[in-house]
């Protein structure tokens, strides 16, 4: 009797260990689909992939015309000591700024701000994505129009950026341009995202407090796989977009330009948790073509 009685325990263990899983299972799936759709558009992967066949079929085509290409960059490069007039390829949204700063006969200053996503903070040789948009922009400017800097604070929470007033020193730099990553992955784990947008009010605050007429993007931290992370997905980057979406300011959404969060390939962009080299390409290039109008 007792043996029936410790066999049905196990039974009714096993089984409950099992639906549990399924639920899981099933709900991670659910997140994933979610995420998918309002992070990467659902289509990212496709036009890639498609982008690469047609590369190949054409190869000697655009070897071919890559000399004239080369040389129609060269004609759109601008000197900012000889130019008069705000670049055709300018987006609206910033002609004021790079007007000013062009009549002041100064760069116009970029300042992204954030955590060590924004830096080579393990050593690892990776040239981070604030250095590779400084050269995107050169290329495609010419030297002097654009400045980049930075203000990378590590593995710092937002609050302890906030309480330290680090932003308000970010805010103090006169920039006319802030690329801000609000700690969202730095706080993971240990804030809820209610917080995390608590204290980056607290930092909007200072920054329009002291430049008005800047131009203000929102970015979310670097994109984590559904499997090793989903309530930093579900629960964080999801809520922030939704906020970023409703607010006043440029929501700069990164992840549409790496691989889906369901992807192996997405490990190929991540050292850690941190991003790596192909991580900060994908960033970089994604902020650039802001920049250049390209995604306007």
């Amino acid at each position: 009797m007792k043996r029936r009685v410790v066999s049905l325990i196990v039974l009714v263990a096993i089984i409950s260990v099992l639906a549990g899983k399924w639920q899981y299972d099933n709900r991670l799936s659910a997140i994933a689909a979610d995420a998918h759709e309002r992070l990467s558009g659902g289509e990212t992967e496709a036009s890639d992939s498609s982008a690469s066949e047609e590369n190949q079929e054409t190869g000697d085509e655009d070897t071919a015309g890559q000399d004239g290409q080369n040389e129609a960059e060269e004609e759109t490069a601008y000197d900012l000591t000889e130019l008069a007039d705000v670049p055709e390829s300018v987006p609206s949204l910033f002609e004021s700024q790079v007007a000013e700063a062009i009549e002041e006969e100064r760069p116009v200053s970029i300042l992204a701000f954030g955590s060590r996503a924004l830096s080579d903070y393990d050593e690892t040789g990776v040239t981070p994505w604030p250095e590779l948009l400084q050269d995107g922009l050169a290329d495609h400017y010419g030297e002097g129009l654009f400045e980049v800097s930075v203000h990378s604070h590590g593995n710092m929470s937002s609050s302890q950026v906030a309480a330290e007033g680090l932003h308000e020193e970010a805010a103090a730099s006169g920039a006319d341009i802030f690329l801000i990553e609000p700690f969202i992955w730095n706080d993971n784990g240990d804030w809820f995202i209610e917080d995390t947008i608590y204290n980056l009010e607290r930092m909007l605050d200072a920054v329009i407090g002291e430049n008005p007429e800047a131009v203000i993007a929102l970015m979310p931290s670097q994109p984590r796989g559904m499997y090793q992370a989903p309530n930093y997905i579900a629960n964080q980057i999801v809520p922030f977009g939704d906020y970023a979406d409703e607010s006043s300011h440029v929501y700069l959404n990164h992840w549409e330009n790496w691989p889906s969060v369901e992807s192996e390939e997405l490990q190929d962009y991540l050292e850690g948790v941190l991003p790596s080299q192909a991580g900060h390409d994908a960033w970089s290039e994604y902020v650039l073509a802001w920049l250049t109008g390209e995604n306007e």
